[in-house]
């Protein structure tokens, strides 16, 4: 992640592969959606949308069968993002709406606000200001 936050996208997504890899040969899930979500946010970068979709998509599934609700909402918010940069806004509000409700039932704030944010831009950019 280190790499990834100091804009070094390429280095970021090959060690990131690496973990991933690494996760699935321990049957490590809470590791594998980590690195998952991780992977969705370096192919983004990099520009590679339809496969950061999948990323955040396998992520998700794979912290809701861990019971992950935390990890789970960060990686619908995430794909609710790219679905917004992607022009996809239908898909967005009802990603942005699960990753609000999902931090709305933990109690956890800071990804409430995040999220409350991101569903009132989707909202925005959907013409239903009113709404947002």
């Amino acid at each position: 992640e280190l790499l990834f936050r100091q804009g070094h996208h390429q280095p970021s997504f090959s060690a990131t592969t690496e973990a991933l890899r690494l996760a699935q040969a321990q049957a490590s899930r809470a590791t594998e959606a980590l690195a998952l979500n991780q992977l969705g946010n370096c192919l983004t970068r990099l520009n590679r949308n339809a496969e950061a979709m999948d990323a955040f998509r396998l992520a998700a599934e794979t912290h809701r069968g861990i019971g992950n609700r935390a990890g789970q909402a960060a990686a619908v918010g995430n794909l609710g993002v790219l679905a917004m940069r992607m022009g996809l806004l239908e898909q967005s509000l009802l990603s942005m709406a699960e990753a609000y409700a999902l931090f709305d039932a933990l109690g956890n704030v800071p990804g409430l606000c995040i999220a409350a944010n991101n569903l009132g831009t989707a909202l925005i950019w959907l013409d239903r200001s009113a709404e947002a």
